[in-house]
């Protein structure tokens, strides 16, 4: 990720971890959105001034061809409903899938690429000759 968008994540205090500053700059995307997903499971009642309860903690691994997400509970299982664990499976399996259709450049679609000793990658049509030469 590119220093500003660090900045920017950092914004998310206690979702943020280091390990999402080692991104492609195009990945922002999906990573935002996970980030406001894991945000809205962590939001408590009231409406008017909501509190920020810790759930999980966030660390992501990635590698050419996509990035994982991985989530450790925080809480203990009581204060874990069915709904809230589905949400955060949806919100890991979303970012998870999203980061393989989304170009590592640009954040613009795209698609693995690879073949002939040619560097691997997700890339957008505009980026994808441009990035496989790279090495």
């Amino acid at each position: 990720m590119s220093p500003d968008q660090i900045v920017f994540l950092k914004t998310f205090d206690y979702l943020h971890h280091p390990s999402m500053d080692s991104l492609p700059d195009g990945w922002i995307g999906p990573l935002v959105d996970l980030l406001q997903a894991m945000r809205q499971l962590s939001l408590v009642e009231p409406v008017i001034r909501p509190m920020v309860e810790v759930w999980v903690s966030l660390r992501i691994e990635h590698g050419p061809s996509g990035a994982l997400a991985f989530a450790a509970p925080l809480l203990p299982i009581k204060h874990w409903g069915p709904e809230r664990a589905l949400a955060c499976v949806e919100a890991l399996a979303t970012f998870t899938f999203s980061v393989q259709e989304t170009c590592s450049v640009c954040g613009h679609p795209g698609h693995l690429r690879f073949g002939n000793g040619r560097r691997e990658g997700i890339f957008c049509d505009d980026h994808s000759e441009e990035y496989r030469h790279a090495d």
